[in-house]
């Protein structure tokens, strides 16, 4: 059975981040994971595209209001790709 789509209006704080955020002042979040030893990039790839799914909202996309008569709203990402979000940046010792 098909998932049914999701949306859902920014919340006023939600929505705050997105106005005040500048250049210069971001105000979005970012994550770094570190890892000991050696793990194969395109595994690790697979291993969280398998397992998306159970995290719906990170598979959405923010979509505005024509002439933001109200806060945008998160919908579900048709073209949704994992590795549109992630890098791989290895660490030399």
């Amino acid at each position: 059975m098909a998932e049914a789509a999701r949306s859902s209006r920014l919340s006023t704080q939600d929505a705050s981040f997105l106005y005040n955020e500048t250049l210069t002042g971001p105000l979005h979040i970012g994550f770094l994971q570190t890892f000991e030893g050696e793990i194969d990039f395109a595994d690790l790839t697979e291993y969280l595209r398998r397992r998306i799914h159970l995290l719906p909202r990170f598979r959405q996309r923010l979509v505005p209001v024509p002439m933001n008569l109200a806060h945008a709203t998160l919908e579900d990402d048709p073209q949704f790709d994992i590795t549109q979000h992630l890098e791989r940046h290895p660490l030399k010792e």
